[in-house]
């Protein structure tokens, strides 16, 4: 009904900001439950499948936030579990409309007497990967899918904006990969495995 009233459509899409968090059922499980309710928490990964499937139906795409360092918690296996439920999402639904972009953890609410996430103290490559795999997506299926839609058809400003997308967007992967190289080889493999399993 708001797509109707929004006059939503295939030239109108309508984008909205929601939280994915995290595609460790753990998390999920411990911190935000209810996030899910009346489903469980081992159910995780369809309910994110199927709202991102029943929303682009809809002509919405979701711009999802994860949250790296939730809580100080997050084991490397969290963070495989959200470069999994990404790359699965992108092959079991390859025409799927979504951004993911990481965020680290901000202590409030119920876990306000929490420390802040410190990214750049960690020494779990995991986290890299978590932002590498989802820049891949973004520039992968984001500027290169259906951001190129924007603007008028055959202008200068939506070729221009287009060929700027795609020349910069790669260049935060190859940073990432660089700050890699910078850690050593635990890093690295990280990159590696994604570019081998998850690309």
């Amino acid at each position: 009904n708001l797509s109707k009233i929004t006059n939503a459509g295939p030239s109108n899409l309508t984008g909205i900001q929601c939280g994915l968090e995290t595609g460790s059922i753990r998390l999920i499980e411990k911190y935000a439950d209810r996030k899910l309710a009346p489903y469980k928490p081992e159910e995780w990964h369809w309910v994110v499948k199927e709202a991102v499937k029943t929303l682009n139906e809809n002509y919405w795409i979701p711009a999802f936030t994860l949250i790296m360092g939730l809580d100080n918690d997050e084991t490397p296996e969290d963070g495989w579990e959200t470069i999994r439920l990404i790359s699965e999402l992108e092959q079991e639904q390859p025409d799927s409309m979504f951004t993911a972009t990481p965020l680290t953890f901000i202590p409030i609410g119920l876990l306000e007497k929490s420390k802040f996430y410190d990214i750049g103290s960690g020494n779990d490559p995991t986290q890299l990967g978590v932002m590498y795999k989802t820049w891949q997506h973004n520039f992968k299926y984001g500027i290169k899918k259906f951001m190129t839609k924007t603007g008028q058809s055959g202008s200068f400003r939506r070729t221009a904006f287009n060929s700027l997308a795609r020349t910069l967007g790669n260049l935060p992967l190859r940073a990432m990969e660089k700050f890699a190289r910078r850690r050593g080889p635990k890093f690295e493999r990280v990159i590696d495995k994604i570019k081998v399993q998850y690309w």
